[in-house]
């Protein structure tokens, strides 16, 4: 994927420069457009590791830089200028969090679709056919739980992530009344000290 990413960026680049080219709001959009999906191709399944999580940041890390030479090229900036300042500024989320994103669109979008519920019929049946044949010899075993598919387990961490930013919004907000009940309550005394 990365050297695809380079290939798109150095067709970018022959496009963009600081004193001619297209637009600041255009070169992200080409970006967005044909870049972007090049480094991320297939990112629902190469991103994402059989127990649901994500893959660590040092597989990322070769398309990352493609990114940030795209981002550095689209604004005209400097090597030295931070890959954080850079998204900020194009409104480009970090590479990480738009695959996330994509893995996680993925699972919702592939959740309801009938084939997959076929799928997961027929490997249900399969394995509790298993689990009748290994039941059948030797000692007892330990019961079997039934394998979660990797759109399960992606939406269980998406709903675990909404609950976490959930708590934190929650939390947030009982600070934020604590706050104006202290500054409500010192403002009260400052006013019956002063009459």
């Amino acid at each position: 994927m990365a050297s695809k990413g380079e290939e798109a960026f150095k067709a970018l680049a022959r496009i963009l420069a600081l004193t001619w080219g297209i637009s600041v709001r255009k070169s992200k959009l080409i970006y967005s457009a044909v870049v972007r999906p090049i480094i991320t191709y297939g990112a629902q399944i190469w991103a994402t590791q059989p127990d649901g999580s994500t893959i660590t940041p040092t597989k990322i890390t070769p398309i990352q830089k493609v990114q940030n030479k795209c981002l550095r090229k689209i604004l005209g900036t400097y090597k030295r200028t931070p890959v954080k300042a850079l998204e900020k500024e194009c409104e480009i989320p970090p590479l990480d969090l738009h695959i996330d994103s994509l893995a996680l669109q993925w699972a919702i979008k592939v959740r309801d679709h009938p084939i997959t519920e076929e799928i997961r019929k027929n490997t249900y049946k399969l394995w509790t056919e298993a689990r009748k044949r290994n039941s059948q010899r030797g000692r007892p075993k330990k019961k079997l739980e039934k394998p979660l598919s990797r759109s399960e387990q992606l939406l269980e961490r998406a709903e675990d992530i909404v609950q976490r930013y959930k708590a934190k919004q929650h939390q947030s907000h009982q600070q934020l009344n604590i706050r104006t009940i202290q500054y409500k309550s010192r403002v009260l005394k400052e006013v019956l000290n002063n009459t």
